[in-house]
């Protein structure tokens, strides 16, 4: 781990400029265009949201509905073709949200819609690497419970009720627990966790999958370590803050990995990292204007605008990403297209949310790279944010159906313009 880690910061330092143009360009008819499909698309939702459906045949009739306006906006605003939206819906990651907010339910997890919208970006990952690995994509035991590990603890990491010593007493806990020192949990919130762990240690015996205990302890030290980026985390260098960045980001995935294959070639492990470390970089980049109200030092918010360099030297990375993607034996051409579009989208979109901490020149170029423009963009995520509640209500009306019941269509947000 250490050298992978070592191998990005290598990477990282040795990015300047991006070779080539992030993804296709978009004239501003093609963006109107784009707009006027997702205005249709979210015309939809409200629609739905309104008639919360309450019956099987209500749901089976919503979800209908859903299904044929995601793949529709899915299609025309990021050039999705049959090959990739079969990935998308037969192949199962449309579904993953329902199946881990039922299964949280049964378990009797405390979970509600953010939660499970939280740990299904993980699973998502989780069943990415599934079918680069050439394994199917599904829900197993252990990404459900690694999965609901975020936000059971980051929720808890980030509650300014709860003071600095009794979280780094937690974590020590918490460390213990990931190492296989019986411990017993304090309260029910450990309890849960504890829960999930040995959800985990069902699936993967520690006798005979130590790589899973000692990847899932190299996360966790690297989330430890994180605290520091927080406002009051001590004096920090920049070296120090991309340290922990490529940490917090690599080891993540990379748990991921180990939960879905016990051997890891070369290459896979490479491209496995080197991914984190992208789409922590892409998700700091996106929280831009959050952490610069909330303190939190990153990458981003410790640089000094314009940050078009840093931008550019991001997409330089995912170029070297998407390298070691392509050199990867095994996975469908699909999935791996599909990889690459949302990773560089997610940077696009980071950049378009910047607001003012790109120079307009800059922003005008990354523009053209946008399904649709960089202003709807901005109107359309406050008005979506605002039915955020509602939406999570409709999301909810279907975790209330049986496990063979149709579901709510949810996809990365990367898919689709918003």
């Amino acid at each position: 781990m250490d050298d992978l880690a070592q191998t990005s910061l290598d990477v990282w330092h040795g990015c300047k400029r991006p070779a080539g143009l992030p993804g296709p360009s978009y004239d501003a008819a093609a963006q109107t265009a784009h707009e006027a499909e997702f205005d249709r698309f979210v015309d939809c939702i409200e629609a739905e949201v309104a008639r919360l459906p309450r019956t099987r045949a209500e749901r089976t009739a919503a979800h209908e509905r859903l299904t044929a306006a995601v793949a529709h906006v899915a299609r025309a605003t990021m050039d999705l073709e049959p090959a990739h939206l079969a990935l998308l819906f037969e192949g199962g990651l449309s579904s993953v949200g329902n199946q881990l907010g039922r299964r949280a339910r049964r378990s009797g997890l405390a979970a509600n819609a953010a939660d499970v919208f939280q740990a299904t970006r993980n699973a998502w990952t989780a069943c990415g690497l599934q079918g680069l690995f050439g394994l199917p994509m599904g829900l197993t035991t252990s990404v459900y419970a690694y999965s609901m590990l975020y936000p059971v603890t980051d929720n808890y990491l980030d509650d300014p009720a709860i003071d600095a010593q009794t979280k780094r007493e937690f974590n020590r806990r918490f460390a213990l627990r990931l190492a296989g020192v019986p411990v017993d949990a304090l309260g029910a919130h450990e309890a849960t966790i504890w829960q999930l762990v040995r959800l985990i240690e069902e699936e993967h015996p520690r006798s005979t999958r130590g790589d899973v205990y000692a990847s899932l302890l190299q996360i966790h030290r690297a989330q430890g370590g994180s605290l520091r980026l927080h406002r009051d985390g001590g004096p920090l260098s920049l070296d120090d803050v991309l340290a922990v960045t490529v940490a917090k980001g690599g080891t993540s995935v990379m748990a991921d990995a180990h939960l879905v294959t016990p051997e890891l070639s070369e290459a896979q492990a490479r491209f496995v990292y080197l991914w984190g470390v992208l789409l922590q970089l892409a998700d700091d980049l996106q929280d831009y204007h959050c952490d610069t109200r909330d303190g939190a030092r990153t990458l981003f918010t410790l640089a000094a605008p314009p940050m078009d360099a840093l931008a550019e030297r991001t997409l330089a990375f995912a170029e070297v990403v998407f390298e070691a993607l392509a050199a990867m034996p095994g996975g469908q051409q699909p999935l791996k297209e599909l990889i690459q579009r949302s990773a560089t989208a997610l940077v696009v979109r980071g950049i378009g949310a910047g607001n003012g901490a790109f120079s307009p020149a800059f922003a005008e170029r990354m523009e053209r790279h946008s399904p649709c423009r960089f202003a709807f963009l901005a109107d359309r995520r406050l008005r979506l944010k605002r039915s955020a509640p509602l939406i999570g209500r409709l999301f909810e009306s279907f975790l209330d159906g049986e496990e063979n019941e149709p579901v709510f269509p949810v996809l990365p947000s990367s898919m689709l313009a918003q």
